[in-house]
Parts: structure tokens; sequence; C-alpha cells
């Protein structure tokens, strides 16, 4: 609920303060960026004694922007992005080794995987005389379609080479998503930038359903919530369209 208020006091804040204004006027921009996608929280937490770890690794992430210029310094953006983070199964499976030491474990699984639809508002503001070189900020609210990892653990004596196994499905979940941004816009052509961002992005989706197997024909179901936050850093490019010529 913190973050919440935060994030909403942020939004207001950038939208409706009077910053100084851009002096081209880009009728809309189209904004291509990718990076790294840095976990954060539970969602990178790799202990097996907590219930809400998930295990994710550093990935990959990138979106596609759509910016409309409003008035003044202010955007209305539509946002496409997606995030990859690879499940840690081999943590996962020295941690059981750990416990076990008379058994040997190992791990296999597939990535986390986030699909984000965000609309929302941003401010440009000049950095220096030129109006070459400028400060971005970004907020977004939203949906997002969390694909979870399907995990197969096997689980052998050692020494003996028989081994049984269990498996946990994939799933997938949608839910409400925001995200926060900063970054800069450095302008090489009229119509033609480049991007740097910082972003922060939170989801936390329930997944329904997920069944378990083993090597010994049980089968269950049950049902998990797990956070989705992560960092992310990156880079990219803008071409601006305008609906009428800059003044020089």
């Amino acid at each position: 609920m913190k973050k919440n208020i935060l994030f909403i006091a942020y939004s207001f804040f950038s939208f409706f303060v009077n910053g100084q204004e851009v002096s081209e006027k880009d009728k809309f921009n189209l904004i291509m960026l990718a990076g790294l996608s840095t976990p954060l929280g539970n969602y990178s937490n790799k202990s097996i004694s907590n219930a809400n770890a998930g295990f994710a690794k550093t990935g990959y992430t990138g979106n596609i922007s759509i910016q409309y210029h409003i008035f003044k310094n202010h955007y209305f953006v539509a946002n496409i992005s997606s995030h990859s983070n690879k499940f840690d199964g081999g943590s996962l499976a020295n941690q059981l080794n750990a416990q076990t030491p008379n058994y040997l474990y190992t791990s296999t699984s597939n990535n986390w995987q986030t699909l984000s639809f965000l609309l929302g508002a941003c401010d440009i503001y000049n950095l220096n005389k030129q109006k070459t070189l400028f400060l971005i900020n970004r907020a977004f609210l939203g949906y997002a379609n969390v694909h979870s990892p399907s995990i197969y653990i096997t689980k052998a004596p050692i020494g003996t080479g028989v081994s049984s196994w269990t498996r946990q499905s994939d799933a997938s979940a949608g839910s409400f998503a925001w995200s926060i941004d900063l970054g800069i816009k450095k302008r090489l052509q009229k119509n033609y930038s480049i991007f740097f961002l910082v972003n922060y992005f939170n989801t936390k989706p329930t997944f329904n359903n997920v069944t378990t197997t083993n090597s010994s024909g049980s089968i269950s179901q049950y049902s998990f919530r797990q956070s989705i936050s992560s960092l992310e850093f990156m880079g990219g490019v803008s071409f601006d369209f305008y609906y009428k010529k800059s003044k020089k």
C-alpha cells in the first residue's frame, strides 16, 4: 500500500508540475528499448525456506512505446513490454543436496515470462541551451500477463542410480501492473534520438490450478501468489514525428 501511495503521488506531481517547456512540438515519438532486468525482493529470493521465493535471475527486457504530445512538456504514453528471467534451478538443487547429503538432486526449468500493456504520462525537460539533451520521467498503470516456469526435479540415493522425480507445471496469470522510470534523451538529428532509462516494474499475479506430479503417480493442484518486481536498465532509440516544423 505504501508503494502504491508513493507511485500515485509521483504520477500526479510529474504530470502537473510546471516544468520547462520543450521547444519542439512533437506530435508523437516511437521509442524502442532493450536491456537488463534485475529481479528484486521475493522475486529474486533463492531460499527454500522462503515460501514466496521466486528464484529469478537477472534476465532481459524490451519494450516499445508511443508518446503523443499533449501540451507543454507533457505526453500521453502507450507501452508494451516483455520481461524474461531465468529460474535458478541450480540454487534450488544445491540447497536440497545440502539438506539431504545422502541424495543427489538435479533441477531443470524454463523462464519467468511477463508481457505487460501499460498506459501513462511522460514529462520531458530541456537540460541544455542547444535543446539536444532532455530529462525524461514516465509513470504507467496497466495489465501484465505472467507465465511461471515449469520445474522438473530428480532425486536419487547416491550410489544406487535409481531416481525419482517431481514436476511442477507452468501456469499463466494476469494482474494489475505499474512502473515508473527516469532517463535521458539525447537528440542526434532532428527526427532521431538515443535513450537511456532506469525502470522499476511491479506486478503480483495469482497462479491457480498449478499441477504437481511425481514418479509415484501422485497428482495434486494448488495456487500461489508471486510478487514480480524488477529494476531494469535500458537503452534504445526514438524516432520523432512532427505535426509542424520546429522553431530553430
